[in-house]
């Protein structure tokens, strides 16, 4: 719809927030959650700070999941693993 010239749609065109008599019921209710959403969002990224985080296993023991993969391939080649 092409609502260029009608200076009553202006804010469509110009993307800018509907005017008190065009704002509907889902304007209304978007708004009334809005500040609801902020604090929200404040709690998340509260939780979400940053924290040094744990090493992981292959970081904290490189050698021992190299060592795990060997002997599983070590055992399917020998016909002992779990895919035979």
């Amino acid at each position: 719809v092409d609502y260029s010239g009608r200076d009553n749609y202006d804010w469509i065109t110009k993307g800018l927030d509907a005017p008190p008599e065009e704002r509907g019921v889902l304007d209304t209710v978007i708004d009334s959650l809005t500040p609801g959403l902020d604090k929200t969002l404040q709690q998340i990224n509260q939780q979400n700070r940053h924290f040094k985080q744990k090493p992981s296993l292959p970081d904290m023991l490189p050698n021992l999941q190299e060592q795990t993969l060997n002997q599983q391939l070590a055992e399917r080649q020998a016909g002992l693993g779990p895919d035979t």
